[in-house]
Order: C-alpha cells, then structure tokens, then sequence
C-alpha cells in the first residue's frame, strides 16, 4: 500500500473540515493529478492511496473516509466491486469514479449501480464540482435524516399526549377514520384503536344528525381555517386569536354494538400524512343527560 503525503490547503465553500479522501488508484501520477486539482480549488483534504480490496476494505473499517475515488479497471480490483463494497460497509459515503475512459454504456451502468458521480481523467476540471455537488449531497441528507428525526421525536410526544387525553380524539379523511386514540375505542366500545381504523363515520354518527354533521363539517373546509382548542369553564371552545368561540354540538354517536350514547362534538381542519382531513373531539355527556332529566 502507498501513502501519499498529506494535503492541507485552505477550506472550501460546502466544507468546514478537513476532509478525507480515500482514493482506488493503480497510478500513483494520477492520484498526483488529483491532489492538484482539488488543491487549485481549494479543497482542504486529506489522501490515502490503496490499490487492493484488503487495503481498501481496512480503510473503511478504521477510519471511514468522507469521500471516495475510484479508477473502473484496476489489475487486482474491480471498480465496480469496490463500489458494492463500499455500499454495504458505509453507504452514506460519496463514491465518485475517476476514470480514463468512459462509454455512455459504462456511464449509465456507474449510475445504475449507485455512484454518486463520474468524472474522465482528461476533464480533470469537473472533479472539484463533483466533489462539491457530492458534499452537498451528503449535507441534504444530514439535513434529512436529522429533520426526519425531529419530527419522529415530535409525532411520539403527541401521541402520548392523544393518549392521555380523556376524550375520544379522530381523525377522518374521505368520511373515514384514519386516526384514533383509546378513549375513541372505549367511546365506541371498540377492544382495539385497529377495529376503528377504515370504518366509515357514517356508521359513528347517529342518522339523525349525519347530514347535520356533514354541513358543519363542509363549513370548515370552506373556511379553510385551522384552529387550536382549549378548555374553557370544563368545554372545549376553538381559539381564533384570543377569542373562543364554536363551544362543543351536542350530537349522538352509534357504538360497535347498536348502543347510541350522547356526545359533545368538535371538529378542525388539518393536514393528515400530506391529505386534507379533520380532527373530530368527542365527549361522552350521555350520564349527564341522564342526571340532567
């Protein structure tokens, strides 16, 4: 195995480090050609020639690189072998080919086969503009995976408040529930949030109040407004502003089992997995109607 010296030079636009670059190369006047093209760029970086899959394969498994280059034909390696290698050991690294010689088969193949670029050797001038677009590239993701994240980490927070909530909490979309939380299933008298998840809410809403229901419903979608609830004197009222307005519709609801049970009812517009739909509060005043005569 041949090291080259290292290389420190100024940082470039996308980068804040030093970045290191393992490079595939039986030519050691190419790798040279390559340092000083990403030198003339100024690219801050790091070099370390391998030219054997043992070579190449320790480097990944001691200090995994920021980026990779590879010629296609190599007398003991094959580029594309790399390339696989590369993909299952550390996927989220930039393989970018540097090569001699390229047919628009091969281009397409590199491509198909998961490279992040191609630059010919006789066009050295494109490699710090693929490196740049690799970077960029990997910061997307980072971005992504990070965004990702955070959102993953947020949706778990509300669930876990939807399921401390005391009242029966939906989502329909198409007039069809796609989101419940227990209190929903204990309100429907459902063993399971699964057995509510598809059924239609015009088996939930009593036949009395479905087309009731459906106007109000339209109303909101019409305003296209979407509010925040709050508990106001024990009711729950939406908040346009400071202002509460909408207090709970008394309506009924039909459990699983033909029961029919009283309810309070509000509704807000929202967006459900990238689908217009409708959060539907629920409560049960069923006892209190009873109490009240």
């Amino acid at each position: 195995m041949v090291f080259l010296r290292w290389n420190r030079v100024k940082v470039g636009p996308v980068v804040n480090k030093e970045l290191r670059i393992l490079i595939l190369e039986d030519v050691a006047t190419d790798v040279v050609m390559i340092n000083r093209e990403l030198r003339k760029n100024g690219l801050a970086f790091r070099s370390i020639r391998v030219e054997r899959r043992e070579d190449f394969v320790r480097e990944l498994q001691e200090e995994p690189p920021d980026l990779i280059f590879s010629d296609h034909g190599l007398p003991d390696f094959n580029g594309f072998a790399a390339l696989a290698l590369a993909q299952k050991m550390c996927p989220e690294i930039p393989f970018i080919f540097v090569t001699g010689s390229e047919t628009e088969e091969m281009a397409v193949e590199t491509f198909k086969k998961g490279a992040t670029d191609f630059v010919l050797k006789g066009r050295m001038s494109n490699l710090a503009p693929a490196v740049q677009r690799a970077l960029q590239l990997v910061e997307e993701r980072k971005r992504r995976k990070e965004a990702e994240q955070a959102l993953e980490k947020s949706e778990e927070r509300y669930r876990h408040l939807v399921e401390l909530c005391p009242d029966a909490l939906f989502v329909q979309s198409d007039n069809h529930i796609v989101f419940a939380n227990s209190a929903a299933a204990r309100l429907l008298g459902a063993d399971n949030i699964e057995r509510l998840i598809g059924k239609s809410m015009k088996e939930v809403v009593h036949p009395d109040y479905w087309e009731m229901m459906q106007r109000r419903l339209r109303q909101l979608r019409e305003d296209g407004t979407t509010f925040f609830w709050k508990s106001v004197q024990g009711r729950m009222q939406r908040l346009d502003g400071d202002v509460a307005i909408v207090p709970f519709i008394e309506e009924k609801f039909v459990r699983l089992d033909g029961q029919v049970v009283d309810v309070e009812v509000a509704a807000a517009p929202l967006t459900f997995k990238d689908r217009p739909a409708l959060q539907i509060v629920a409560r049960d005043i069923t006892q209190r109607k009873r109490a009240g005569g």
